[in-house]
């Protein structure tokens, strides 16, 4: 009786465990849910296709088997009715999470032992699984069962003990084995299929290891409409807008022989179409659409003039962005042309300025189709501050139809005349075909909604990056095309999913100010597997650490330190080294001014040879001046006298000697104030900066030039000619303690923007070979 009562104990637990089947990541339970009549079968021998079937169906029936679709050697998708049963096969449910991602589970299990613990106690308790492998604490245990909810059930029963950190079952991830139409979608992955050249694509494969999309984040698809009840999009295309039509909820409408309306539908299948058993893949297959319907007439042809597409009036049009970017996150713009209008112009800025609580959406623009005609980026695409896209072929050659121009930023692969981009299309007879995808799209306006993607991608590992800082990492991870650097056919090149991805993923983040209390530094996203080592630098001590954060402290320094950084060594499989190296540790009282303080001399002398007079300018280490320091309070010693200050930047006159200093106090960013003091030689000499760069004019009201001197602590010589390239460095233009404006150059003469800027004083700071270099700038109005 004892042993009846244990076993069905024994059952009703496991019944319980296969209904909640799934993995612990974290605190969080992956739920894994069973598709229905969908299998995988993975055979002990190799079989063709048709042997396999046969076998099936003898074993199964011919009215249970529907289909089998060989996926690789010993490894098949079956779709079949009820549950099926082999003698010699095993079988893996077809499981969706919540994200909707589908998922084979594998008869192998991955765990990490907690330290100090070991595997023998855990092979006691089952006697269905060996090890294969070990590394460490890492442990892989082939499971000698015939069904995945065996596995789940060992995978459930293992994360309740306390021997173990995590584990979970070894997976076939759905962007391996579903989306019929994803093989045909080169401009995601080119293996060089229908003639293309191996690599020219986007490289999104190694983005979706760290994220799929995240539903928190919407793109906005201004456009034609989308169809919000395809298959494809899994039930994220929210309500959206219409022009003149509130009930129209951005759908497309008055379609026609002239013009379908189903452009809009395939740019957002090239954005967000779902990962599923279904048609393609989009880039960022778990993000929300919203669709902003700015076409909604009927398209007519009007002799002499050709077809009109039934597009709103420029004020409807700038409506409808002002709509979109209060509930969206980036726009997708896959349109333009015609005469430049203020109120579209305006909408667009307001986007950028205060869109995503004043982060800004990052707005993707299409740069244009019709080149040679039009020599240059179509508006709005021309605007600054819109990521404009242009399109090459899936060799990386330019299409000839691209609009280019020094307002280009990135190209994507799109295709040709005819086209072949694969996407979806409105479903059924109203589309551009009698199905639900088309695999002729075309043009910039495929280019574009890939690059809307990659931005999604990264707003997703991290939010709360403004659109400049999402614009910068698109710029910095691009693959360069053509000529080395920026150029107007290519922008910065063929946009990289992959490294954009990595590049916010696997960083450290975390203040850039310690005082007397501890800080936590952390990296914005790591799979739990990956092994990392923290290091610190002089002046920091390591308090605690996990996997992917660290917990330091400020240690007794004598003075201020600046550049002071903490080290991340990541493992396998990205190999890469993380640094954060501009962290500032703050004391209360004197330091050393010589390290953390410059002064230069502006002016002859406008004494006399007995009497010496000159004006000098004293100025804090950028990091300082820059980390938010107030509250600025200067001294000097005999000899000088105040000229001028602003606070952060202070000019004297008078002469220096052995017995000058200069002196300033300051709330720090920690809330104490620290005290810097320049003391002088005893020649009465200083070490004073030269000028590592230029602007002029100074001061400016519409641009200024940025020019590096011939000679300059840069570590290399630098010819001063215009046009001739050096490697790169960034220039940031910055308004007190707010960076305003920012840009990567490898041309020693750079033109800078400022005619949309408010009248005052603001700094250029050039940062090259980790060095940084100021100067001040007065715009006028």
């Amino acid at each position: 009786m004892k042993r009846i009562f244990i076993t069905l104990t024994l059952l009703l637990g496991w019944a319980t465990i296969y209904a909640q089947q799934g993995y612990r990541y974290g605190d969080k339970l992956i739920k894994l849910t069973p598709q229905d009549e969908v299998f995988f079968i993975k055979t002990k021998n190799t079989e063709t296709n048709s042997t396999f079937t046969n076998r099936m169906t003898r074993q199964l029936g011919r009215n249970v088997l529907k289909y089998s679709f060989k996926m690789a050697p010993n490894q098949y998708i079956v779709r079949a009715k009820g549950k099926i049963e082999t003698d010699q096969d095993y079988i893996s449910n077809i499981y969706k999470s919540e994200g909707s991602e589908p998922v084979i589970v594998l008869p192998r299990i991955v765990l990490v032992l907690n330290e100090g613990r070991a595997i023998t106690p855990i092979l006691r308790r089952f006697r269905n699984v060996t090890v294969e492998e070990t590394n460490g604490r890492k442990v892989v245990l082939k499971c000698n069962v015939q069904r995945s909810e065996n596995v789940l059930n060992i995978i459930r029963s293992l994360s309740e003990s306390r021997d173990i950190k995590w584990c979970e079952p070894e997976m076939l991830l759905g962007y391996k084995c579903n989306n019929p139409l994803y093989p045909q979608q080169y401009y995601l992955k080119n293996t060089g299929q229908n003639g293309g050249t191996k690599g020219v694509d986007i490289n999104v494969e190694p983005a979706w290891q760290f994220t799929n999309g995240s539903p928190d984040i919407t793109v906005a698809v201004i456009d034609n409409g989308v169809d919000r009840s395809h298959e494809d999009f899994g039930g994220r295309v929210l309500p959206g807008y219409t022009i003149r039509n509130k009930n129209g909820l951005g759908e497309p409408q008055n379609e026609n022989s002239l013009n379908n309306k189903s452009h809009g539908t395939a740019c957002a299948g090239i954005i967000a179409a779902s990962n599923n058993n279904l048609g393609i893949r989009g880039v960022a297959s778990n993000i929300k659409i919203l669709p902003i319907n700015i076409s909604p007439d009927a398209a007519v042809f009007i002799p002499f003039i050709g077809i009109t597409s039934g597009f709103g009036s420029t004020l409807e049009i700038a409506e409808a962005i002002n709509w979109a970017w209060k509930r969206a996150d980036i726009l997708s713009c896959s349109w333009g042309g015609g005469v430049p209008s203020n109120d579209i112009t305006a909408a667009l800025d307001s986007a950028r300025t205060y869109g995503r609580n004043g982060l800004g959406c990052p707005i993707v623009f299409a740069s244009g189709n019709s080149h040679p005609r039009i020599q240059d980026v179509s508006y709005p695409g021309n605007l600054d501050g819109i990521i404009t896209v242009g399109a090459i072929d899936k060799n990386g050659n330019i299409q000839d139809y691209s609009q280019r121009g020094r307002s280009m930023d990135f190209v994507a692969p799109s295709g040709g005349i005819p086209g072949d981009i694969v996407t979806t299309d409105i479903m059924g007879s109203r589309g551009e075909s009698l199905g639900n995808y088309i695999n002729d799209f075309n043009g910039t306006s495929a280019a574009c909604p890939q690059v809307a993607g990659v931005a999604a991608l990264i707003l997703s590992v991290k939010p709360d990056l403004s659109w400049t800082e999402v614009a910068h990492v698109l710029q910095k991870t691009a693959r360069d095309l053509g000529p080395k650097g920026f150029d107007n056919t290519f922008g910065y090149g063929l946009v990289n999913a992959g490294a954009a991805v990595q590049e916010v993923a696997l960083q450290i983040y975390g203040p850039r100010n310690i005082d007397k209390n501890d800080v936590v530094y952390s990296i914005g996203k790591l799979p739990d597997n990956v092994p990392v080592t923290w290091s610190v630098s002089k002046g920091i001590g390591i308090t605690s650490q996990t996997h992917s954060t660290v917990e330091v402290g400020a240690l007794n320094n004598p003075s201020i330190i600046t550049g002071a950084s903490v080290t991340a060594t990541v493992g396998p499989p990205f190999n890469r080294t993380l640094k954060k190296d501009d962290i500032i540790i703050w004391k209360s009282g004197i330091s050393d001014g010589r390290k953390l303080m410059s002064i230069n001399t502006i002016s002859d002398n406008q004494g006399t040879e007995t009497e010496p007079m000159y004006t000098y300018v004293a100025q804090l280490d950028g990091d300082i001046l820059y980390s938010g320091a107030t509250d600025f309070t200067w001294t000097l010693g005999p000899g000088l006298w105040e000229d001028f200050t602003d606070g952060t930047f202070y000019q004297f006159q008078g002469y220096i000697t052995s017995d000058s200093y200069v002196g300033v106090s300051f709330r720090n960013p920690c809330g104490g104030y620290s005290d810097i003091v320049y003391r002088f030689d005893n020649n009465g000499g200083y070490c004073a900066a030269t000028p590592v760069f230029s602007v002029s004019p100074n001061p400016a009201s519409d641009y200024v030039l940025l020019e590096l001197k011939e000679k300059q602590s840069f570590g290399t010589r630098v010819q001063s000619i215009k046009g001739k390239a050096i490697s790169k460095y960034e220039i940031q233009l910055w308004s007190g303690s707010m960076l305003v404006k920012s840009y990567q150059t490898d041309l020693p003469v750079y033109q800078i923007p400022i005619s949309n800027l408010p009248a005052g004083m603001y700094f250029v700071r050039v940062i090259k070979n980790g060095k940084v270099y100021t100067q001040k700038l007065m715009k006028k109005m």
